[in-house]
């Protein structure tokens, strides 16, 4: 099997070969990525919002219906799949238009309160109280 290769017309790395240039250009897409990336991290954390009342209502609700499910015999398994493929197809929409998902503070409250539905089982009632008290105190 035999490769074509294309030489890299690099004029600061002139009288320096060919592999001078492959390094000098992934050392730059090294760096572009590193910066790319620490502006992905600051854009999301200045993505964090204030969660409205009604925002807390409906994820609360969600618990409620959650508890309900396990209640009807759902098994822990098949309802942590649906809500981690219905977390997925959220995040596909721009933040503007998703229901409670908006950022990872939300995701992290909302899945340890799915998981707590079965791991520490109250009445459904009981954990919608307790989820709408950590999710209006909370940032």
């Amino acid at each position: 099997m035999s490769y074509k290769t294309e030489e890299i017309n690099c004029k600061a790395c002139e009288g320096r070969g060919y592999l001078a240039g492959i390094r000098e250009f992934n050392l730059k897409a090294r760096i572009t990525l590193i910066a790319w990336f620490v502006a992905f991290l600051m854009a999301n954390d200045a993505s964090s919002h204030d969660r409205s009342f009604e925002e807390c209502n409906e994820g609360g609700e969600f618990i409620f219906h959650a508890a309900q499910s396990r209640d009807a015999g759902m098994p822990r398994e098949e309802f942590v799949d649906q809500f981690e493929f219905d977390v997925i197809a959220i995040q596909q929409f721009p933040v503007d238009y998703r229901w409670f998902v908006q950022d990872e503070n939300d995701e992290t409250l909302l899945r340890r309160h799915v998981y707590s539905v079965w791991d520490n089982p109250i009445t459904p009632g009981g954990h919608q109280q307790i989820f709408l008290f950590e999710c209006v105190r909370q940032p």
